[in-house]
């Protein structure tokens, strides 16, 4: 697997948080029917260490669903450490020993298998449309009740796994401006090529980063306009 760079411009507030005290680490593991979990600790000296670990049947499958699927498992691990980042840096250690603390000292979170295929499925659209919202994919699921005003850690996640900033890794200031030229001439053949321009940048980072083309697309077209606003 190669490095991804995850970007935090949209919650730049991150850098707020006290790192300094925390850490975190990624382990490969057997966990059988479980994709992944994350395991925290608060250790005597003060410190906060985290482990995401990933089942290692993750990494030894191939293909897009495969590296799709790891990449949501890394992503929700994720968010559970940042709720908990949140705790631990916005109260003070006694509030934090009297509410979380116990959580602290064992698994936070774990993902079945099944789960994740039910993940996957709807992320990538391809389930009906009577498909449950998951409890996965809802704030509530990563919220520890004491971490302040945060964003909502479901619209965290999709940030994480497709951001605007990944987005314009391809769709750069160049093809934004043929983009909004385009859309602005109002003529239909040219909105059909500005459309055609969009999808093409949206198919080719969903695929370096390992995103579902749907989600992908889902999370375009909420700042779309913004590529032909006159702020913009």
């Amino acid at each position: 697997m190669h490095g991804r760079t995850v970007f935090l411009a949209g919650f730049d507030h991150l850098h707020l948080l006290d790192l300094d005290f925390c850490s975190i680490e990624i382990l490969i593991a057997d966990l059988n029917e479980c994709t992944g979990m994350l395991i925290s600790s608060y250790t005597k000296s003060g410190l906060l260490r985290n482990y995401i670990i990933l089942n290692k049947s993750l990494l030894n499958s191939s293909g897009p669903v495969a590296e799709n699927q790891l990449k949501i498992v890394g992503v929700h691990e994720f968010c559970h450490f940042i709720a908990i980042l949140y705790a631990a840096t916005v109260v003070s250690i006694e509030a934090l020993k009297e509410s979380i603390l116990h959580r602290l000292n064992g698994r936070i979170d774990k993902l079945p298998k099944e789960t994740l295929i039910n993940l996957y499925n709807l992320l990538a659209n391809k389930a009906s449309d009577e498909y449950p919202l998951l409890d996965e994919l809802t704030d509530r699921h990563f919220r520890l009740d004491v971490e302040g005003d945060t964003p909502d850690y479901n619209i965290l996640f999709y940030h994480f796994m497709f951001s605007k900033d990944l987005f314009e890794t391809d769709f750069t200031p160049v093809k934004q401006a043929e983009f909004k030229r385009l859309v602005e001439t109002k003529d239909t053949q040219n909105l059909k090529t500005a459309v055609q321009l969009l999808v093409k940048s949206i198919e080719t980072v969903s695929k370096a980063k390992c995103v579902p083309y749907k989600l992908a697309f889902n999370q375009v077209s909420k700042w779309v306009h913004s590529y032909v606003s006159t702020t913009a």
